[in-house]
């Protein structure tokens, strides 16, 4: 939401501490009430409890409530929240920034409109391109802000405001039936069809086109951006990233791959060992990685005749090997 953008957190940091508007206190103050009611109430009225159900200590509620509180606190030195929280909150602090820069302005594109539209016969042109623009940013803007919601909560008090005429109204409406959420684009395309007019009557610059065109382009892509940041939210990193330590507790259990990893150790430590036979196999394929050091199979032999049986005498049969 874009509706505490405009409060201002410079000076004082203890006044700062004491802000109530735009202030994290205002955020969480529910949830820290809550966990201060439920802190106290166990803190107080353990002792009391333990006194009044086992006052000899024989049942042992005492020790067990001990041993929770140490379990409790052993566990959470296994998450480490100082990195969370400093990733959280610079991702947060991040996404501000970055949607506080699709509030596009549309005096960049304005101001290319006055060279692309000089003639004072634009005029009123010029004057309803910038009603657009202005009736675009309050269309879109109402949609993801708390503070333009209560500005305009109906089209009718846009009209109201002089950004919208009543055919215009009509328009908007017969727009929004078929294809809701899309019904701030409309003055865009308006525009775009006020521009072409103007230069088919003669009274434009075609040489500013194009760059009016990006400009208008880039206006357009600032508030999808907007609608995506809107749209999705920040992801729950805690709650996520405890899934994670979930399953890195996983029982261990050796596979096909460990067992060889561990063979291969065993024999490069003690070399004089026997040569026992990898694991690592896939049917009766070898997997390992003394595979391709294996001799090649022979496929056939065929007999070699009035050939000196000394050159072949390695050979059984006076053969020749055919690859």
């Amino acid at each position: 939401m874009i509706s505490e953008m405009t409060i201002s957190y410079s000076g004082n940091s203890f006044r700062l501490l004491l802000r109530w508007k735009g202030s994290i206190w205002r955020s969480v103050w529910r949830e820290l009430f809550l966990f201060l009611i439920l802190f106290y109430s166990i803190r107080f009225s353990a002792p009391h409890f333990f006194n009044w159900t086992d006052p000899d200590e024989t049942k042992g509620y005492r020790k067990i409530f001990k041993v929770m509180c140490n379990e409790f606190h052993e566990y959470t030195k296994m998450i480490p929240l100082t990195f969370l929280l400093g990733f959280y909150v610079s991702n947060v602090v991040s996404r501000w920034w970055r949607q506080f820069e699709c509030l596009k302005w549309p005096e960049d594109f304005l101001s290319i409109l006055c060279l692309l539209l000089p003639s004072k016969e634009s005029r009123p042109a010029r004057h309803q391109i910038a009603r657009y623009l202005n009736l675009t940013c309050a269309l879109a803007w109402r949609d993801v802000s708390t503070k333009i919601r209560l500005r305009f909560p109906s089209l009718t008090n846009i009209i109201d405001a002089g950004l919208l005429t009543e055919k215009e109204y009509e328009k908007l409406q017969d727009i929004n039936e078929p294809s809701p959420g899309i019904r701030w684009l409309t003055p865009l395309h308006w525009v775009q069809q006020l521009i072409d007019a103007e230069i088919a009557a003669g009274r434009g610059s075609v040489n500013y086109v194009s760059v009016a065109m990006n400009e208008l382009k880039a206006f357009r892509i600032s508030f999808r951006r907007l609608y995506c940041h809107d749209w999705v939210c920040v992801p729950l990193v805690y709650t996520q990233l405890f899934s994670s330590y979930s399953l890195l507790d996983a029982k261990f259990e050796e596979d096909v791959f460990w067992k060889h990893h561990s063979e291969q150790q065993q024999m490069h430590q003690n070399m004089f060992l026997p040569k026992v036979p990898s694991s690592l196999k896939w049917g009766r394929i070898d997997l390992s990685r003394n595979a391709h050091k294996h001799p090649p199979k022979l496929h056939t032999y065929l007999e070699m005749k009035n050939q000196d049986p000394e050159e072949y005498k390695n050979r059984k049969n006076n053969k020749f090997i055919a690859w």
